[in-house]
């Protein structure tokens, strides 16, 4: 870790905030931070503890007394580094504290911040706790070992030198990081130990309930296995034939059933045929009703139409005649209104247009009326404003004359409650005194408080733990019983998964034997039908084949014949050809004669393409049986080896249905599917048991280990709660101590002063120098409003001379208005002659559109009347022509419908309504008829179907239900055989199996003890931290020959540090004979050098988490030295600080100041000024 910035506020004699640069300070590695004794130089130490641990190690571990006297709380931030290379990170980590009392201190804000990235910090921990955590996790130290190792402050240089034992041991465990060899690989050994432990158990659990397993056991189930089976094979035959019979009489049964329904079913329908007979009579009437149907109902409703046309001709002449007086007189109104408006209109008009001139008069008289009033009323402001500004002026100057006399008395009290510094400095001496007493007895009641209140919780804890023990026996008990019940389960299982999934397995190779035994049997009827057909198909070959060789020997003895023809044909044809130019005495080329008594004639008349014709046929017909017989001849082949193939699997089918009945089968199948669905009921309802059990011993065992933990925990906190109140005890006697020397001092003090309260004098002097400040301040503001009132009284007197001249104006302005509007009221009089002129002009419109409305209204009404009239008329004469041509077209249609009466047998037209039927209604009724006819026509066939299945066969009611129940008797008797067959080899398969799980069992018991074993001898070699003791040994050798060295050099070769037999640190005096002494024993200067040399060896090799240390403090301790050790010291110091380690000196030596480099000057704070300042300072 390496410190970068720190900013700290209201801590001690730290004020205002002081921010320190520690990238700049430790730029060359060594520093210092200098100042006179109590100016605030170790509060920069205290200041990084207290941010990163919320403690102050000078306070006791504890935030009191930390807070200014001035302030009200703390802050301090403090950011550094951690880590190297690329896993290097930064950090800030802020708290403040708030006052709570006299001298008490409360967290408030606690935080830190991963700030590698500045422009996106991410929080990290929030809360004391959490930051104190966090804190270890990154920094990988204590406060205590932070303080020992990193930070040594006043009076704790040799604490790290005195450590022994169990304090140092752990302590160096934390810093070397060598908790994987203690604590953490005794926690793994143990908790894998516990696992051997729980596995132990659980398989001495499992041993138990094998007790029952032995092979007298096993032997008895097989003989009763044997038994049973020799039980079921013999209820097995019964059943069989028992079922062929069943199955014979279920058919007869079921076809006599169904003849006597068919039976009652014609009796039914019997008895429906008249009425059936009637419906279709109905049917055809409502047929023929159908057509006549639109012709009635279009008359009807011609005949309906031609009355109500003459009723509405009736009323329209009525109308009309009314109509006509009502036009008559509506003429007369308008003619009497054309001529009023022609008479009256005119004059109105002009009296109109001389009240619109003077309204524009009246508006302009207004418009300088209310110029007028606004002048008025700027008239009386102007002398308002007149007043006020002559009142204000008089004021301004009263007020100018009272600020001048309260200044002068002001300037006398500030006088007044001025003091001298020297009598401050001591009031406040005394006060810090007093408040110390004050928080010293605070602090003895709140440690008595503490101690009464640490009994009562002693007492509290010791009940609850012997409560807890009560819970743990009963838990424990209640375990016993959940194991005991486990082990109950285990011998009542009724089977496996692995039994399920074995009759699982059974029952689908059964079923899959079952389904090839039906499609073996399918295939052997299927092969014996194809081998029939083939066979038939053989037959009828052998028969064409015989018929087609008689045909082809036919064919070849005619096409023989017609050869030899055409051969002879051919060559008489020949001989022609040779005699057509043969003369007598020349050598015939046949015969050789020379003389030709009968020369050959011609004989090429058409016979021979004819013949030749015929035997192209011939061979043609000869060529196509050839191929017919070709044919046939593969086909009666391909048939005997088809045969041959069909025998041959007919042979292999038989062979594997043979011995096999597919209903024992079938039989078998449903046995097993009953007992697989037991095993499974069983098996789910054991598991489901189980499970309860075992999840109910999880919770047991759950809550047994809680209260275990509670009582151990219990047993802890109560351990711990009598050391705190020991602890208590040792405080409150210390500061019974503290406050004795305190009050004394207070004492002394309060007699100097001549007080008996300082606090109460010191109130008073704040109260005195903040009334002195309010007093300046108030001086410095009635000055400033003295200038104010001079600057307002010159501009008051200015505004006044200017309202005097405005209102001169404003009374000539309104005069010269008045008379205006005096010459405007004598013209509206002279136009209006005393008639108000807006009401005037309203009562002349309204005459004028009263008479322009009325003429208008008359109009319109004429002109409606008129029109109507003239619409009525034409609509009369419309309706009596419609009138006639409708009586027409209903004559015609009444003569067609009497002709269509008579043409349907009808009377009347009542009684084709009547029987009238809608289309659906007709459609219903045809579907009925349909149905009826197609029902008795089925159920004959039926009959006559299913008397020709039954063949004569016929079984009664009472031999039926007789082989029923024997064959339930049989089936439920082989049901009850199989079951418990099925249970006994359940019990056999499991005994076998359970006799290998034993085995098993045995030898993973044999292992497991072995292991367990190892881990104790194990376990016994890491406790007590033996390992830990073994490292730590031997990195404090090594650190003690390094810090030897450095001690021999910072003391010129007399000393050098050792370790004796029980690891503890010894000083070799070389110049006394190599004389060795304990630490303790040491004078304050030998332990100096002793502890720097030791704390120099640790900075070397301190693992900061993940980094290496990069920063070392020594606070004072300087003083102890002559001047020949320092300058060895501080070369030391100088040789050890590099690149990654920067070593920092605190101290108020004046040489040391101009040894170091670069240093931190720490400025004492000045009482009612500031407090403590910081500035850093260069050689």
């Amino acid at each position: 870790m390496k410190p970068i910035l720190l900013k700290i506020k209201g801590l001690n004699s730290f004020i205002e905030e002081q921010l320190i640069d520690f990238s700049l300070l430790t730029e060359n590695g060594l520093f210092g931070i200098f100042g006179p004794t109590g100016s605030g130089k170790s509060t920069v130490l205290d200041a990084i503890t207290l941010a990163l641990y919320g403690r102050v190690p000078r306070s006791g571990g504890k935030p009191s007394g930390i807070v200014n006297s001035q302030s009200d709380k703390v802050q301090v931030i403090y950011e550094f580094a951690v880590g190297e290379g690329q896993n290097r990170q930064r950090y800030s980590v802020q708290r403040i504290f708030k006052r709570t009392g006299l001298d008490g201190a409360r967290a408030e804000l606690a935080t830190i911040h991963d700030i590698s990235n500045p422009d996106d910090p991410r929080p990290l921990y929030e809360g004391s706790r959490e930051v104190n955590a966090g804190i270890i996790e990154i920094i990988g130290l204590s406060a205590d070992d932070f303080t020992r190792s990193v930070v040594l402050p006043q009076g704790s240089f040799s604490e790290f030198l005195q450590l022994s034992g169990s304090d140092r041991r752990n302590m160096l465990e934390r810093i070397f990081g060598m908790e994987k060899y203690g604590d953490r690989i005794t926690l793994m050994i143990r908790s894998y130990k516990g696992k051997k432990h729980n596995e132990r158990t659980h398989l001495e659990g499992l041993l138990s309930s094998f007790q029952d397993v032995s092979s007298e056991a096993y032997t008895s189930l097989n003989e009763e296995c044997r038994k049973f089976k020799n039980q079921k094979e013999v209820l097995a035959e019964s059943w069989q034939e028992l079922e062929k019979e069943y199955q014979k009489y279920s058919a007869v049964w079921a076809w006599q059933q169904e003849i006597q329904r068919y039976q009652d079913i014609e009796t039914e329908l019997n008895q429906e045929k008249e009425s059936w007979a009637t419906r279709e009579i109905l049917l055809h009437q409502a047929e023929q009703a159908a057509v006549l149907k639109p012709l009635i109902d279009k008359a009807q409703a011609q005949q309906e139409e031609l009355q109500e046309k003459k009723q509405n001709l009736a009323l329209i002449e009525k109308e009309e005649e009314s109509l006509s007086c009502c036009l008559q007189m509506t003429r007369q109104r308008w003619e009497e209104a054309a001529r009023k408006k022609e008479s009256q209109l005119p004059q109105l008009l002009a009296q109109k247009s001389n009240l619109e001139l003077a309204g524009k008069i009246i508006g302009q008289i207004k418009e300088l009326e209310d110029e007028r009033d606004l002048l008025r009323e700027e008239y009386k402001k102007i002398t308002t404003a007149l007043h006020q500004g002559e009142a204000t002026l008089k004021n301004t100057q009263e007020k100018t004359e009272q600020i001048r006399l309260i200044l002068g008395g002001q300037k006398e009290r500030i006088a007044a409650l001025k003091l001298s510094p020297e009598y401050r400095e001591q009031v406040n001496e005394g006060s810090e005194l007093e408040k110390e007493c004050t928080v010293l007895r605070q602090s003895q009641l709140e440690l008595e408080a503490k101690m009464a209140s640490l009994e009562t919780d002693l007492q509290k804890n010791e009940t609850r733990l012997a409560l807890i023990g009560e819970q743990r026996v009963i838990q424990e008990k209640l375990c016993q019983e959940r194991l005991r019940k486990r082990k109950i389960l285990i011998d009542l299982c009724p089977g496996h998964n692995e039994d399920l999934l074995a009759k699982q397995n059974s029952l689908n190779e059964m079923e899959n034997e079952l389904k090839s035994l039906l499609q073996w049997s399918q295939s052997l009827e299927k092969v014996e039908n194809e081998r029939h057909e083939s066979q038939n198909q053989m037959l009828s070959l052998e028969k064409q084949l015989i018929h087609r060789k008689k045909i082809l020997a036919d064919s070849i003895e005619q096409r023989d014949g017609l050869i030899a023809s055409l051969d002879k044909q051919r060559n008489h044809h020949m001989a022609a050809a040779l005699a057509r130019d043969l003369k007598n005495g020349e050598a015939c080329l046949v015969c050789g004669s020379l003389h030709h008594p009968a020369v050959a004639s011609d004989l090429s008349n058409g016979s021979t393409e004819a013949l030749t014709e015929e035997l192209d046929a011939a061979v043609q017909k000869t060529h196509e049986q050839e191929k017919t017989m070709h044919d046939l001849d593969m086909q009666y082949r391909y048939l005997v080896k088809e045969i041959e193939r069909q025998n041959c699997e007919l042979e292999k089918l038989s062979e594997q249905v043979a011995g096999r009945d597919i209903v024992s089968w079938q039989e078998k199948c449903v046995i097993l599917k009953w007992e697989l669905e037991d095993l499974k009921k069983g098996i789910a309802h054991w598991e489901a048991e189980t499970r309860d059990n075992e999840s109910g011993l999880a919770n047991e065992q759950e809550l047994l280990g809680n209260l275990k933990n509670q009582e151990a925990s219990q047993t802890v906190a109560l351990q711990k709660d009598r050391q705190s109140w020991q602890n208590l005890q040792g405080e409150w006697e210390a500061i019974k101590e503290r406050l004795q020397e305190s009050q004394s001092k207070y004492d002394t003090f309060r007699d100097l002063l001549g007080l008996n309260q300082i606090e109460g004098r010191l109130r008073e002097i704040r109260e005195n120098d903040l009334e002195m400040e309010a007093l300046e301040q108030e001086n410095k503001k009635l000055e400033d409003t003295l200038k104010e009132s001079e600057s307002q009284k010159s501009s008051f007197q200015e505004e006044v001379q200017g309202l005097k001249i405005k209102k001169n104006q404003y009374e000539t302005i309104g005069s010269e208005k008045t008379i205006v509007i005096e010459q405007k009221s004598l013209e509206i009089k002279a136009l209006c002659q005393d008639q108000e002129p807006v009401e005037g002009l309203k009562v002349v419109q309204a005459e004028m559109d009263q008479l322009q409305d009325h003429y208008a209204q008359v109009t319109d009404t004429y002109e409606q009347e008129k029109q109507q009239h003239e619409e009525l008329s034409r609509l009369c004469s419309n309706l009596i022509i419609g009138n006639q041509t409708l009586g027409k077209i209903l004559h015609d249609q009444e003569e067609e419908l009497a002709g269509q009466l008579v043409a349907r047998k009808f009377n009347n037209q009542q009684e084709v309504l009547s029987s009238f039927m809608t289309e659906n209604e007709m459609k219903e009724e045809r579907q009925a008829v349909r149905e009826y006819r197609e029902q008795v026509k089925l159920n004959a066939a039926n009959l006559e179907r299913v008397s020709t299945l039954l063949q004569g066969e016929w079984i009664e009611e009472a031999s039926w239900r007789l082989i029923q129940l024997q064959r339930e008797q049989i089936q439920e008797d082989l049901k009850e055989a199989s079951n418990s067959l099925l249970l006994l080899e359940a019990r056999q398969a499991d005994m076998e199996k359970r006799v290998e799980e034993l085995t098993v069992l045995q030898m993973q018991k044999r292992e497991i003890d072995q292991q367990f074993g190892l881990l104790e001898e194990l376990e016994n070699l890491f406790k007590g931290k033996k390992f830990i003791d073994f490292i730590a040994r031997t990195r404090l050798n090594y650190m003690a020959r390094e810090a030897s060295k450095t001690l021999r050099d910072i003391s010129r070769g007399r000393y050098a540090l050792e370790l004796n037999p029980d690891g503890e640190f010894i000083m070799r005096d070389d110049f006394n004979g190599g004389a060795r002494r304990p630490t303790h024993t040491l004078s304050g200067g030998e332990t100096f050098l002793t502890s720097l040399a030791l704390a120099l060896a640790l900075s070397s090799h301190i693992q900061l988490g993940k980094a290496s240390l990069e920063f070392f403090f020594l606070d004072e301790g300087f003083g102890t030295l002559d001047a020949e050790v320092l300058d060895i010291v501080i070369g030391a110091l100088e040789k050890l600080h590099s690149d990654k380690l920067s070593v920092g000196i605190i101290s108020h030596v004046e040489e040391l100041k101009y040894r170091i480099p670069r240093k931190l000057i720490v400025n004492p704070a000045l009482p009612g000024v500031s407090g403590t300042t910081v500035s850093i300072e260069e050689n």
